[in-house]
């Protein structure tokens, strides 16, 4: 279990057995997956679980999958997934 803002979510990674090599901008990459790993933390509602899995999808891609077991979309919202900056989080 990992521990912040009182709030506490289990956290599981799944990589392969073999390292997985690829030519990648490693400081771009780890923005990308704490901004993943930040949007699904705020997506759980208290206690919750974040999946992290990397494995190759072929010879020449590397697909990382970050799942939460958070609210998800509304309907409503998911013809917005691919706009840049949107958000569908409601107001306190």
């Amino acid at each position: 279990m990992t521990q912040d803002d009182d709030q506490a979510f289990a956290l599981e990674i799944s990589v392969p057995d073999e390292p997985v090599f690829g030519q990648i901008d490693s400081l771009r990459m780890q923005q990308i997956v704490i901004n993943l790993l930040n949007n699904a933390r705020h997506a759980l509602d208290g206690k919750g679980k974040i999946a992290i899995h990397l494995y190759e999808k072929d010879e020449e891609r590397i697909c990382i999958d970050v799942l939460d077991s958070g609210r998800g979309f509304q309907s409503m919202n998911s013809n917005m997934c691919s706009n840049h900056f949107i958000e569908a989080k409601t107001k306190s």
